[in-house]
């Protein structure tokens, strides 16, 4: 996630990762992968590049490698013998690092530097860019896709993080869950930090 790339968009795969990069921030930005939805497979892949990214389409042989590829770096989960969009365990795998100095950080700072840790989400440079290229943007600064807010809705429910809602906050940021609810998050705390 550190490497950083000149355009994740251009044709010559850069440092042999920029394609992968490109997929990776992709299927983030596309909701209809979420637990309860779409599997994530290569007909289900083929369909959605086809739609509004064909010109960056995955050939047969990168499909099983980039499926499997996503649960290997907690992309996806697999449900029973289907895998699904779910970055849970990749957001987790960075809030040590994101929580460093203090345990307890406003919501859109949270956001902001999740994303600098991990390009690929939502406001995160790699996925800007997609999102640019398949005028898919998300319609309010603060509002997360469907499949950043599961992993964060799923990690307060495990008591990983603690979301704090306050009345009178002007700018909270917004989780669309794939039940169709939406909630409302002032600041973010970490239980499970060394502070």
């Amino acid at each position: 996630m550190k490497v950083k790339f000149t355009d994740i968009l251009a044709e010559k795969d850069e440092y042999g990762a920029s394609k992968a990069m490109r997929a990776f921030a992709y299927i983030l930005t596309q909701d209809h992968f979420s637990i309860f939805k779409t599997a994530l497979n290569k007909s289900s892949l083929d369909a959605s590049f086809a739609k509004n990214f064909s010109q960056y389409s995955l050939n047969d042989s990168e499909k099983s490698y980039f499926i499997e590829f996503c649960n290997f770096l907690g992309i996806s989960e697999k449900v029973g013998a289907e895998e699904y969009i779910d970055p849970t365990r990749l957001i987790e795998s960075f809030l040590g690092d994101l929580f460093k100095e203090k345990n307890v950080l406003e919501a859109a700072k949270f956001i902001q530097q999740l994303s600098s840790l991990v390009p690929i989400i939502d406001f995160g440079t790699h996925n800007t860019v997609v999102r640019g290229s398949t005028s898919s943007g998300l319609t309010r600064p603060n509002e997360l896709s469907i499949n950043l807010s599961h992993a964060l809705y799923r990690l307060n429910q495990r008591q990983v993080i603690k979301f704090s809602r306050e009345a009178d906050d002007s700018n909270p940021v917004v989780l669309n869950l794939p039940n169709g609810k939406t909630e409302s998050v002032s600041s973010i705390a970490y239980l499970q930090g060394n502070i």
